[in-house]
């Protein structure tokens, strides 16, 4: 026997397909992310996680509304579009506002790829519309309990919100650590750019120059520069030192060699950097690391702290590497 049509909205949240997608949120976000990084565990959060959110958003509408399909238009259209949003340049200066706060720090990756998970928006709503909350038995007679179905309920709902918090989520480590380097700016940024080429890090190609840059991302009370062909901009396809030095650059952090999944180490660290010239040479500054779901070392490393190792392979990959050349 089912529950009573005017509970079905609420026992939504006990629907094997919701908790299944939220599972998988969980994980790729807490352990497969960190472990086995790559194409698929970079798209499974999307997909997973707007499927998730969009049957929470519709179960809290309540039976009656959650039954018109002119109310799930309207609910997933702008799910759709503030996912479009947050994943596209647009939302870059409101995601820096949020962050200053000291709240909790969100991250998120510009990729317009990442728009294709809302296509199991219209699934969500075809299953919330025609599907039985209750596809395993043992779950629909124990939710005929009154207490515990609403205990079951209310624990839906708290992972959900734990899940939905917890994703994308990254660490800031200040570090502020000065390094002289023996040539000069203009030579480092072209030292630089090899690196990142014989390292296979993806960053875009590094300049002193910053005349035409179109795209500005603001960072405390400065901006870094980024240039991209596109008006409106898809891509950007330049990263220029601004004129108070400021850059972003991705060095090596996981070391080579064996890699264990109980590490889940970080591949690499996106880095604020700030360079100047200093008398004949110049003086490179690793101002900021921003990590995102994952963990900064191995567990194994005698290093006291997660700044000291940052600031270790810094060393390692990009300061020694600048003055041998």
């Amino acid at each position: 026997m089912n529950p009573p049509a005017e509970k079905f909205s609420a026992n939504r949240l006990l629907d094997p397909l919701f908790l299944v997608a939220l599972a998988l949120l969980l994980l790729n976000d807490h352990w497969w992310k960190g472990s086995f990084y790559n194409f698929f565990t970079g798209k499974l959060s999307d997909f997973s996680g707007l499927y998730a959110f969009a049957w929470v958003g519709l179960s809290l509408c309540g039976p009656r509304l959650a039954r018109l399909r002119g109310v799930h238009a309207i609910l997933l259209g702008a799910i759709g579009l503030a996912f479009a949003f947050w994943k596209s340049p647009w939302s870059g200066p409101l995601l820096a506002d949020w962050n200053a706060l000291d709240l909790l720090p969100l991250q998120r990756v510009v990729d317009y790829g990442d728009w294709a998970a809302i296509a199991v928006l219209p699934l969500a709503s075809r299953r919330y519309l025609r599907g039985k909350p209750f596809s395993w038995v043992w779950l629909g007679r124990m939710s005929e309990i009154g207490c515990l179905r609403r205990g079951l309920q209310a624990a839906g709902f708290g992972l959900s919100i734990f899940a939905f918090c917890a994703t994308s989520y990254k660490n800031d480590f200040v570090i502020d650590k000065p390094f002289d380097i023996e040539i000069p700016p203009a030579e480092v940024v072209q030292q630089l750019n090899a690196l990142s080429d014989s390292s296979g890090m993806s960053n875009l190609p590094l300049s002193l120059h910053h005349g035409n840059a179109n795209l500005f991302e603001p960072f405390i009370d400065d901006s870094i520069y980024r240039h991209s062909g596109a008006v409106p901009p898809q891509y950007a396809d330049t990263m220029y030192v601004n004129p108070n030095g400021l850059f972003r650059y991705s060095f090596r952090l996981r070391k080579p060699g064996p890699f264990t999944k109980n590490q889940q180490q970080c591949a690499d660290a996106p880095a604020m950097l700030r360079l100047v010239p200093k008398g004949s040479g110049s003086q490179l500054t690793l101002m900021q690391i921003e990590l995102m779901n994952c963990k900064p070392m191995p567990e194994n490393d005698d290093v006291q702290s997660p700044e000291s190792y940052l600031e270790k392979r810094f060393v390692e990959e990009v300061v020694n590497y600048l003055n041998r050349h």
